[in-house]
This record gives C-alpha cells, structure tokens and sequence, in this order.
C-alpha cells in the first residue's frame, strides 16, 4: 500500500466519521443545502449571543459609572450644604 492509497483511505474515514457525528447531533447529512442552512443559522445565533454579552457587558459598566458618579455628587452636594 503506497502512501496515496492510505490518505485516499484516512480521507474516506474521517468523511464518513464526520457526516455520522452530524447525523448524530441532528443534522440531515443527505441534503446538503439544508444541512449548509442549519450551520448558517447556528452561526448567526452564536453571534448574537455573543453581541448579547457584549451590549449586557457594556450596560452593567454604565450603570456602576452612573452610580458612582450618583454618589459622588450626592457626597460633594452634602459636603457643600454643610459648609
């Protein structure tokens, strides 16, 4: 066995071991299209997921900078007011 037959073979099993495990998880391997179109989806909603995280990310921050800020000009006000 030349070194061509063996890829050609590895080639054909790793195929196979693949479409299987898509076929285990749910996907329809005979259909390509749908097949492509369900990877597509999964795409676009693992990216809104992680836009979700970010835009939640950024609101947690502005609502610790908004209080913070709160509570120092409440701090200067009450500093002021007693002077």
């Amino acid at each position: 066995m030349d070194h061509a037959e063996i890829e050609a073979i590895v080639k054909r099993a790793s195929r196979e071991a693949a479409l299987e495990t898509l076929g285990l998880l749910g996907f329809d391997v005979d259909d390509r299209a749908e097949m492509r179109a369900d990877l597509a989806h999964l795409r676009r909603w693992r990216r809104s997921v992680d836009q979700a995280g970010s835009f939640g990310l950024r609101a947690f921050i502005t609502i610790a900078c908004t209080g913070l800020a709160g509570a120092i000009w409440l701090g200067i006000k009450s500093m002021l007011g007693k002077g």
